[in-house]
């Protein structure tokens, strides 16, 4: 019996480090910051501009989220506000005066990132929202966030830095839900 030739293929060359041309392409935008943690270890793996204050946009969700569930119960109805409809952006188009729970809103505002969800939990909480931000921005200097500054609980037109980013969404990972 004949024994097949085996062809040995030589394996493609893998760059050793990183450098500009091995980069993505994406991670060359000026206005990019990216910091990526190991969870488990704590262990900072890759950071670009992590210090740097940028949009961070529905991240302020996740703050909106932790303010409330460390303040509720899951099964607790929230009668929606009318002023919590009229909001721009992602929405689930809620209907002023409906009744939902608490889990609900959270599983809308972390899911689809809806903006009205968010808002019908500020008001829910704290009766109007800007009292509401007053409690997240609580909430973020006793989580020792530096740069993390909230003016509403949708995210709209908020800034932070990467790192504070990186601090609040790590604490609600950390955290199981439901």
């Amino acid at each position: 019996v004949e024994m097949p030739t085996i062809a040995i293929i030589e394996p493609a060359k893998l760059p050793q480090q990183i450098n500009d041309q091995t980069k993505p392409a994406l991670l060359n935008d000026p206005k990019l910051s990216v910091l990526a943690q190991d969870l488990n270890s704590g262990k900072i793996l890759f950071t670009k501009d992590a210090d740097k204050i940028r949009n961070i946009a529905s991240l302020t969700k996740i703050m909106t989220f932790l303010v409330i569930y460390e303040n509720h119960k899951l099964d607790e109805i929230v009668t929606v506000e009318d002023k919590a409809t009229r909001t721009i952006g992602a929405q689930i188009d809620l209907y002023a005066y409906e009744k939902l729970k608490v889990s609900t809103l959270l599983e809308a505002i972390l899911i689809p990132s809806a903006n009205d969800a968010a808002r019908a939990l500020a008001m829910f909480d704290a009766e109007t929202e800007a009292a509401f931000v007053e409690k997240m921005n609580k909430k973020a200097k006793a989580l020792g966030l530096n740069s993390a500054r909230f003016y509403n609980s949708t995210g709209l037109d908020l800034y932070s830095g990467g790192e504070d980013c990186n601090e609040f969404t790590g604490e609600n990972c950390e955290e199981s839900y439901g």
